[in-house]
């Protein structure tokens, strides 16, 4: 589908999704829900397999089984596969496991490990078939400053730290929906692009920016056959029954108290151990390349907030009854081995020191590796955090 103006053909029909039209010749439409379905068989199938009970992706309410088929449309003219999600927007910290909302924190690294699962999928939609491919490296940032409270405005500018100060209880509950438009720049036998923008769907402003470079081989021929042949992933089809059969049901959990909280142990201020099971994995039994993204951004935030506040001194404190708080503004991951269920895998974060850009200014740059006992590093991350004012939900639009 694709946000037009007056059809410029007289068969079409139009689709309203959440106060959005949506204008589409009947053949654009046809093709657009083939596409659609085509996605969801490429979900199911992925969600069948052993490592797949339930899988990261069920945490991340991205499965067959928790995806809102309403909220996935497909523009074919840009390549772009676009969902609506809903995030839990409070003010809580995202590193606070007592957090119990169903709706994962609107945070750097969660919108990450949501890239890392839809841009697999639009990489399907255009190649029907398309393997889900390997990550080799993800970026994503945020083009706001402050941005919580930018969305909980509805892109308004920052009102008075008094506003902000009389809504911070009503950001105890907030929520936001954002689109996520995942455009394939390249979609290739070996490596494949794609770009992923965080859009707000009444401004249409582009708030946050992530690209995905994926190898597309899968290291088994059978595999690769099936997904670089339309009759072979047909067969495929037919043969796990994809149409009929239904991936099993698991109970929805809060991904990072319970599927990630539940399996990660600080031992120190920038470092953990994290046991990895089947709720962290991908179709192919590897540790989520999003579990990963997240993994950095956890770890890294209680270091980086202590970080900032030392050396920003009074200036992180409280002022004028306006509270601070730390946030990951950009994020690099290059991924370089695999972690397999049942490895326990150490987490270490420590601060970049660059002279020659001072910390005063709001932001601390940090390396993030995540790596097995053996020494073995599975990716390796430069995560940029800021400090910013308190969040005003004043005027909200979401």
């Amino acid at each position: 589908s694709k946000h037009t103006g007056p059809a410029a053909h007289q068969d079409t029909t139009i689709h309203n999704i959440k106060g959005i039209n949506f204008i589409m010749s009947s053949s654009s439409s046809s093709s657009s829900k083939h596409t659609i379905n085509a996605v969801f068989d490429f979900v199911k199938g992925g969600n069948l397999q052993p490592s797949s009970k339930p899988g990261f992706a069920h945490g991340m309410q991205l499965s067959y089984n928790t995806m809102n088929r309403a909220n996935l449309s497909w523009d074919a003219d840009r390549k772009a596969l676009i969902y609506r999600y809903k995030f839990d927007a409070s003010r809580s910290n995202p590193a606070d496991l007592k957090v119990a909302s169903l709706n994962p924190k609107l945070s750097l690294g969660t919108m990450t490990a949501i890239m890392d699962e839809l841009s697999t999928n639009a990489c399907f939609a255009v190649g029907q078939p398309s393997a889900p491919g390997l990550s080799l490296h993800m970026n994503m940032e945020w083009l706001v400053q402050e941005p919580i409270g930018h969305i909980l405005r509805g892109g308004q500018q920052s009102t008075s730290t008094a506003v902000a100060t009389a809504n911070a209880d009503d950001n105890d509950d907030a929520a936001a929906e954002l689109d996520v438009v995942n455009v394939v720049s390249k979609l290739g036998k070996t490596v494949s692009f794609t770009r992923t923008e965080y859009v707000h769907p009444d401004t249409k402003q582009v708030l946050a920016l992530g690209t995905h470079v994926k190898y597309m081989p899968t290291g088994s021929s059978f595999l690769d056959l099936v997904f670089s042949k339309a009759w072979a992933f047909q067969l495929y089809r037919r043969f796990f029954q994809l149409e009929t059969v239904i991936p099993p049901t698991f109970d929805s959990k809060p991904l990072v108290k319970d599927t990630i909280g539940d399996h990660l142990q600080h031992t120190g201020l920038g470092k953990a151990t994290f046991h990895i099971t089947k709720d962290h994995t991908n179709p192919f039994g590897g540790l989520h390349g999003g579990c990963h993204a997240m993994l950095m951004e956890l770890v890294a935030l209680p270091l980086a907030s202590s970080e900032l506040s030392k050396k920003q001194g009074n200036a992180r404190a409280e002022s004028n009854g306006s509270s601070t708080y730390t946030y990951l503004k950009s994020q690099k991951i290059d991924y370089l081995s695999a972690g397999r269920t049942g490895q326990t895998i150490f987490i270490e974060a420590d601060v970049i020191d660059v002279p020659t850009t001072p910390i005063s200014g709001g932001t601390i740059p940090m390396r993030v590796t995540l790596s097995r006992q053996d020494g073995r590093v599975l990716s390796d991350g430069t995560l940029v955090f800021a400090s910013a004012d308190g969040v005003s939900a004043g005027n909200s639009k979401l």
